[in-house]
């Protein structure tokens, strides 16, 4: 959609039957006043160059992306591309976006090349809000680098990223949970994040100014940041996809275990999460775009023998 003011997409559900070369699922351009991209399931998409899940270009107004799912996204060419969940670009001081509660996964089945984002903000002005993502990058790349967010060079912009889980399990090259290629510059605050991912040296999944740093180096890059996020290597002890995750799809929580985003999150005054539910529940919020509505279990257990009552009865059907 573009030059229209004052748009709504929401409620859609885009997915491919055949491979193409490139999608773009859902793209506004050029677009001013209050805007809202809501609530779409993109899903099922399989290109031989490039994808982009939502796409916003040279926008000037106010733009909400909430409550959208991306996730079962392919790649099938032999040579690279860029595989995107939400790509931002413009040169607009006016334009603002809030992005929250969206769940994003792209983790092709094959090797790949392509460079993947889950969010990628190229924007050069501007603000941006990020709240309660759930974001997991996957797969096995041939080389290129990924990100779970990225703000690229040469921004001025304002940026708030707090309570997103930033989860790359992709393996080859380095991949990033987060970056920030133009070295905090203009305004950038970052806290309870739960970060997670894997550098060509392990612990350096970090992107600053264009270098990979471990999560020290982050952290006290001025202005320091993230005093209260969370951060692993990939796969080390609760920090793998399926403690985490219902699946490398599903980016609801995992209640079984211990789930390390789990009322971990900050007072972001986001009220619901992805399904609608309240936020928080529990005590306090859970990181992401997920609120588990449940008391979470410390394992499943298995119960053999007999099973009495305290005074020494058996129970039948245990």
């Amino acid at each position: 959609i573009g030059f229209a003011d004052d748009t709504s997409i929401t409620g859609n559900t885009i997915f491919q039957a055949s491979p193409r070369v490139t999608v773009s699922a859902i793209s506004l351009l050029s677009s001013s006043g209050t805007n809202t991209v809501g609530q779409n399931i993109i899903r099922d998409h399989t290109v031989t160059s490039g994808f982009v899940g939502i796409n916003m270009q040279d926008a000037a107004g106010t733009t909400t992306i909430s409550r959208n799912r991306v996730f079962e996204i392919e790649h099938s060419g032999a040579g690279g591309g860029v595989l995107q969940g939400i790509h931002l670009v413009g040169d607009n001081a006016a334009a603002t976006v809030d992005a929250s509660n969206n769940m994003l996964s792209i983790a092709p089945a094959s090797a790949t090349s392509a460079v993947i984002f889950g969010i990628q903000d190229a924007r050069l002005q501007g603000s941006g809000s990020f709240v309660h993502n759930s974001i997991h990058v996957g797969g096995t790349s041939s080389g290129a680098d990924s990100h779970a967010f990225l703000r690229g060079i040469g921004s001025i912009s304002s940026i708030l990223l707090t309570d997103n889980i930033l989860f790359n399990s992709r393996t080859g090259g380095n991949s990033f949970a987060v970056g920030d290629q133009s070295s905090r510059a203009g305004s950038w605050s970052s806290d309870s994040n739960l970060f997670v991912g894997t550098g060509t040296t392990p612990s350096n999944f970090f992107d600053f100014g264009g270098a990979a740093v471990d999560f020290a180096a982050w952290k006290a890059s001025p202005p320091a940041q993230d005093a209260s996020s969370i951060a692993s290597v990939a796969n080390v002890g609760p920090f793998n996809v399926g403690n985490i995750f219902a699946s490398a799809s599903d980016l609801h929580l995992r209640t079984i275990g211990n789930n390390p985003a789990i009322n971990a999150a900050g007072a972001s005054g986001v009220t619901v999460d992805f399904d609608g539910q309240t936020r928080p529940f529990n005590g306090a919020p859970d990181i992401g775009a997920d609120e588990v509505q449940t008391a979470t279990t410390a394992a499943e257990a298995l119960i053999s023998g007999r099973v009495v009552t305290l005074d020494g009865r058996g129970i039948r059907n245990v």
